[in-house]
């Protein structure tokens, strides 16, 4: 009877552990995320937005994460979530980093002197970028 008693005490330990490591899953990537466009070039506007884009045309857009750099040859800019994703842009450097994960068209648009966005890109990639690691490298080459 002792032995009974060992062996389905036994069981029922390797059952918790067996279902606690299957409910376990694979951990979300959660890590802010970085976009860096490599080689521009004719770009004459000092200072660009560079926001995410999830609509295939920018009629029908929904920007969840934008950040603000200066355009030279290489640019990279720390994303943070957008205050209003389907009606404009709203952040700002006390605005939560983005974490998310998906794939988007990469969207620049120009900064005029006044800080005002023009909502007419300066160039859109050609295709929609696989965003999943913390930086995401972006050739200007894959901008229309």
């Amino acid at each position: 009877m002792k032995n009974h008693i060992k062996f389905f005490g036994i069981v029922a330990i390797m059952a918790v552990i067996g279902l606690s490591m299957v409910s376990c899953g694979e951990k979300e990537n959660t890590d802010p995320k970085r976009i860096t466009i490599t080689g521009i070039t004719g770009v004459s506007s000092p200072s660009v937005i560079v926001a995410l884009s999830v609509g295939n045309t920018m009629v029908n857009y929904n920007l969840p994460a934008a950040g603000r750099a200066t355009v030279s040859g290489t640019v990279s800019v720390q994303l943070k979530e957008n205050g209003k994703p389907t009606t404009g842009i709203s952040f700002g450097s006390s605005s939560p980093d983005w974490t998310g994960t998906g794939e988007y068209y990469i969207v620049l648009f120009p900064i005029d002197s006044n800080n005002n966005i023009s909502f007419t890109p300066i160039a859109v990639t050609k295709t929609k970028v696989n965003i999943s690691q913390a930086t995401t490298t972006v050739a200007w080459s894959q901008f229309q």
